[in-house]
């Protein structure tokens, strides 16, 4: 992609002073490393020292065309002030200026600053493999195929003293339907709008930027394709979030703004009062992040497929999140996910991170172990993976390795396997030779004729 961005470069505002002629505008002076320039603006969320996108003189910008110096009320404008609507980051159109962060480098192309110019990647992505659902997924598998190295990073939390068990009580009422539910507090969070980087990788990736909270917990959705959701702690009443069935007769208004009743035994995310989210397909009206969020309870889950699909259907609502709980997502990622989140807000939205974090975890990742016959992979390839025969086990293995697939047990004739918990669609040694197949490379297997007796 491209957004036909010319000419505009991050400048530092050095004074402002009003128009002469009409009070509405202001007459900024901006430095940009080289030269110092006299900018004629409308907008009134500027202040001295803000880092701001100027367009130069000569630039090109999608929504207005080449910007030109002109007199404006018979004084000199060299340039342009940008919106986050006119650099095309944010659609409609933006109240004032965007204002950048302060490590922005001055003078520096805007292009670079914020990735632009960039790639996307359309992927079609089948029923059977919610585990591509994700950039991790999706690296995970091109590092399978081009043989390299998944890179993952280690995830450092700064906790406070204070235990999350002052901040709130996770009562599971539906074990069968919420196996595993895992959650952390955050307290005295700064809501505001999300750094560029992140509402601009949100915008290409088809998320509408909404807040700093939420839209970390899209982003490391979309990242690790476990769906999370943030309730406004200080709206959870009697501070405990209780996982149950619906009630007859209770109803929710979600975040749609639409007042839903509640079939019986549908999965909820309640308070002690009342149901507050509609679990693993959208969170409730009444505890939702706003500009008065202070203090935040993270939630991250495994709610059971098979309930979330029906759940769906009866409410007609289909989400991001729905969508890949219907599917069946990793069994073992709500941790990374959850502490992913919670560093962000941290870093983001100067959030303090309430020591330890709940974890309801009943063993739900059962590891499933499934002998793997080294004569049957050739069998049904129809040739030996490598020339010399004795090699063939071990290119299998090595394989395997790169799918994060664990050999357990080396049997001879035959491989003792674990699927990893992300491969919930893995459940037979011919699922596993498909796997085997596709990552020798099918323009490898030779084609043969089909030799039988009459």
């Amino acid at each position: 992609i491209s957004t036909g961005i010319e000419k505009v470069v991050v400048g530092r505002i050095t004074a402002i002073g009003q128009h002469p002629e009409n009070k509405k505008l202001s007459v900024c002076k901006v430095d940009i490393k080289e030269k110092t320039l006299q900018i004629i603006c409308g907008a009134k969320n500027m202040k001295v020292s803000d880092k701001v996108a100027v367009a130069l003189e000569g630039a090109k910008l999608p929504q207005i065309g080449t910007i030109k110096s002109k007199k404006i009320k018979n004084v000199l404008s060299s340039g342009m002030l940008c919106s986050a609507s006119e650099l095309v980051i944010e659609p409609g159109k933006s109240p004032g200026i965007l204002i950048l962060e302060e490590d922005a480098v001055l003078g520096g192309d805007i292009r670079e600053i914020i990735k632009f110019d960039d790639t996307i990647f359309d992927f079609e992505i089948h029923s059977n493999r919610p585990d591509l659902m994700s950039i991790i997924g999706i690296a995970r598998e091109v590092a399978a195929i081009t043989n390299n190295k998944l890179k993952t990073t280690e995830i450092k939390i700064k906790e406070e003293n204070k235990r999350i068990e002052k901040d709130i009580t996770v009562k599971i009422e539906a074990e069968d339907l919420c196996p595993r539910y895992t959650g952390r507090a955050i307290k005295d969070v700064k809501i505001g709008e999300s750094p560029l980087w992140l509402k601009w990788k949100l915008r290409l990736l088809g998320v509408r930027p909404i807040n700093n909270i939420v839209d970390i917990t899209n982003f490391v959705m979309m990242e690790t394709g476990q769906p999370l959701h943030a309730f406004d702690l200080d709206l959870v009443k009697g501070k405990t979030i209780i996982v149950r069935k619906s009630k007859p007769g209770e109803t929710i208004c979600t975040l749609d703004d639409v007042e839903r009743q509640l079939p019986a035994n549908s999965l909820v995310i309640a308070d002690i009062e009342e149901p507050i989210a509609l679990a693993g397909i959208m969170g409730g009206k009444h505890s939702e992040i706003d500009q008065n969020t202070k203090n935040v309870f993270l939630e991250s889950a495994y709610f059971n497929s098979i309930n979330n699909r029906r759940s769906t259907a009866k409410f007609g609502l289909r989400t991001e999140a729905s969508n890949r709980f219907e599917k069946g997502i990793d069994k073992e990622v709500q941790i990374y996910a959850l502490d992913q989140a919670a560093y962000l807000i941290n870093k983001i939205a100067m959030g303090k991170i309430s020591s330890g974090k709940i974890d309801t975890n009943k063993k739900l990742y059962q590891p499933n172990k499934i002998n793997l016959r080294i004569k049957r992979v050739n069998k049904i390839l129809g040739q030996l993976l490598d020339e010399d025969e004795s090699k063939t086990k071990n290119k299998i293995i090595k394989i395997l390795d790169k799918l994060e697939f664990k050999v357990v047990e080396d049997k001879g004739e035959c491989v003792e396997v674990i699927p990893p918990s992300f491969r919930g669609d893995v459940e037979r040694e011919i699922d596993i030779i498909e796997e085997i197949a596709r990552i020798y490379g099918y323009d490898k297997i030779k084609p043969t004729l089909f030799n039988t007796t009459i």
